[in-house]
């Protein structure tokens, strides 16, 4: 008797998460593609590129994984250092979600900054909840002011996309004046109509001479409502059963 319980217990469950949006849990379709982080400075025709190995990224543990930079990272083009990566730290759980984060030194002129995530992907979620957030914050290290410039489109600095299209361009530019630092954030949370399969991010932006910037990320994407609903109801369902049966 219990047996059977159990056994129509797990069936609701699975039939409650598949029928609306599938799960994207753990160990199911999930993945992560491309170069596991890439960064790009460019300054007066001179480009560094640096990217993130799977040979420094540690294994994914229950669908997540993270990485932090030991130290100082310089990004050079030959022996000609282009800019300072202070710190750099990404996050990805194939649940899914990707959140990236860093700091920046530009170098001896207008420095050009492009960081791009690793594509995650994993069980396609139909209509699903999204939420996207994003800020950076400038300061002037040399007296006289800092400037940061979006070079996504509308000026912004930070995008979220999925394998439907972009789903947020987020942050205008910032500036602060002489010693001063300040800071631009912004959010968008909503429903993607359609099929989503994979998700990834990216910051793009201009830096003044000598100065510096950082910033944070995270976009994430869940079941749409009614899965969850069925889900519910579901277990409510079968536990009443269960209870009836002992009675």
């Amino acid at each position: 008797m219990r047996f059977a319980v159990r056994a129509a217990f797990a069936m609701a469950v699975a039939a409650a998460v598949f029928a609306g949006a599938a799960y994207a849990g753990p160990g199911i379709d999930g993945s992560l593609t491309g170069p596991l982080l890439s960064i790009t400075a460019i300054a007066e025709g001179k480009t560094a590129k640096w990217e993130l190995g799977w040979e420094q990224f540690p294994a994914l543990v229950n669908g997540k994984g993270s990485w932090s930079s030991p130290g100082v990272i310089e990004l050079k083009d030959n022996d000609d250092l282009i800019a300072s990566l202070n710190s750099i730290n990404v996050f990805y759980d194939v649940d899914p979600s990707v959140q990236l984060n860093f700091s920046v030194t530009a170098g001896n002129t207008v420095t050009t900054f492009t960081f791009t995530s690793s594509t995650v992907v994993f069980t396609p979620l139909v209509n699903p909840v999204a939420t996207a957030t994003a800020a950076v914050t400038v300061t002037d290290n040399t007296g006289n002011g800092v400037t940061l410039t979006g070079l996504l489109p509308g000026g912004k600095v930070y995008r979220a996309d999925t394998d439907l299209g972009n789903y947020a361009l987020l942050v205008n530019g910032v500036s602060a004046g002489m010693f001063q630092s300040n800071t631009a954030n912004e959010s968008l949370a909503g429903v993607i109509a359609g099929t989503v399969s994979s998700i990834s991010s990216q910051f793009s932006f201009t830096l003044t001479a000598f100065d510096g910037a950082s910033g944070t990320s995270s976009f994430t994407v869940i079941p749409e409502p009614g899965s969850l609903v069925a889900l519910g109801s579901a277990l409510a369902g079968f536990a009443g059963l269960a209870l009836r049966r002992r009675v």
